[in-house]
């Protein structure tokens, strides 16, 4: 079902820290970077090579749990048909918290999965443009 892992997203302590140790480390290259207001967050996807990362710098820092740097926040499966993906999901039992999958500021189809679904890590599928 899963083509890979499309990206990993974390919540950051300092999102131009998060930002330049990515840059830094591995080359990456920031493909967006915005203000989540649903969310209430300042947000960044970074490329690496075929590697993405979701960095979001929550105004509410309780959802670091105390730490600083990053934190793994979800996960987000990679699929050519986010319909078909929530069906065949949907037969196992798996609830998505909307019916209908909702679409970020790239353009990118996601459908998170309810938190009960998972194994304590936030989870959805994506499918890109």
């Amino acid at each position: 079902m899963f083509k890979g892992v499309h990206h990993v997203g974390y919540y950051v302590s300092d999102l131009d820290e998060a930002i330049k140790w990515y840059r830094d480390l591995y080359g990456g290259v920031v493909e967006l970077r915005y203000r989540n207001e649903g969310s209430k967050q300042e947000q960044a996807f970074v490329k690496s090579g075929n590697t993405r990362v979701e960095l979001m710098c929550p105004d509410d820092k309780s959802k670091l749990g105390g730490n600083t740097g990053q934190v793994l926040a979800h996960i987000g499966y990679e699929v050519d048909d986010i319909q078909a993906g929530m069906a065949e999901l949907r037969a196992k039992g798996v609830r998505f918290i909307d019916e209908k999958p909702v679409v970020n500021p790239l353009g990118w189809q996601l459908a998170y999965y309810d938190g009960g679904a998972t194994v304590g890590v936030k989870q959805h599928l994506t499918q890109h443009k």
